[in-house]
């Protein structure tokens, strides 16, 4: 499996879990970076509309910057009311032990 597919895959699951409010099992894991449980709900609740997952093609769509070969940082629009909103997910990542690993780092209007 190439990087990218890699990418959206570990993508595609942290916004299903950000869709299913499971905020806590996030930050139990350690995806939510320096940021909380509680943090991340205030965010998302003080956005107009719900959450929605989006189409698995969508998650073709995310701004992508490299650091090196093995680290990056990107960014990935989510969905309110099943359209894509300006309330946007940033995230940095590294390749460990040919596997993805994904922290949130911010979610915020872009």
């Amino acid at each position: 499996m190439n990087i990218r597919r890699m990418i959206e895959n570990a993508l595609s699951q942290i916004v299903n879990s950000l869709v299913n409010k499971q905020y806590s099992e996030l930050e139990n894991e350690g995806i939510l970076g320096s940021l909380n449980a509680m943090q991340i709900e205030d965010v998302i609740n003080s956005y107009p509309g719900v959450m929605t997952k989006p189409s698995a093609e969508e998650f073709n769509h995310f701004y992508y910057y490299e650091y090196d070969e093995n680290s990056f940082y990107l960014e990935f629009d989510l969905f309110f009311n099943n359209k894509r909103s300006d309330l946007t997910l940033c995230v940095e990542g590294y390749k460990k032990n040919s596997e993805i690993k994904l922290k949130i780092q911010d979610i915020r209007v872009l």
